[in-house]
């Protein structure tokens, strides 16, 4: 099963190199559709979405794969990336203290949320 997942992820990716985005939109989803926490392909294909103009959808698959891997920051750029697509704004800036923003960031390592806490006091 895992290889045959891999096998669909990379025609997905050959396809989209390919510039056929059709085609690697279908091999991404039925790889998904095998695995939902497959982390590349989440990020490969939020990636063509949002260069597809599709950033809402694209910032969904990047939170997903931020889920799957808490402590891997690249998730989180690249959903930053999409929210400011898909809203204009980015989004972060609205939160109330950067106490919410390290906390949320960083949510897999309460260290980091103390360190924030204590310099912001």
């Amino acid at each position: 099963a895992r290889e045959r997942i891999e096998r669909r992820y990379a025609q997905g990716l050959e396809a989209l190199l390919g510039g056929s985005t059709t085609r690697a939109e279908a091999r991404f989803r039925e790889v998904l559709a095998a695995d939902p926490r497959h982390v590349e392909t989440l990020m490969t294909y939020g990636e063509m979405l949002r260069g597809l103009t599709r950033a809402r959808d694209a910032a969904d698959l990047h939170r997903r794969a931020a889920e799957v891997r808490p402590g891997d920051m690249r998730p989180l750029f690249a959903l930053a990336a999409a929210c400011e697509d898909a809203w204009g704004v980015a989004w972060w800036e609205d939160w109330e203290s950067p106490v919410d923003r390290d906390a949320w960031a960083s949510s897999s390592s309460s260290a980091a949320a103390d360190r924030a806490q204590r310099s912001s006091a």
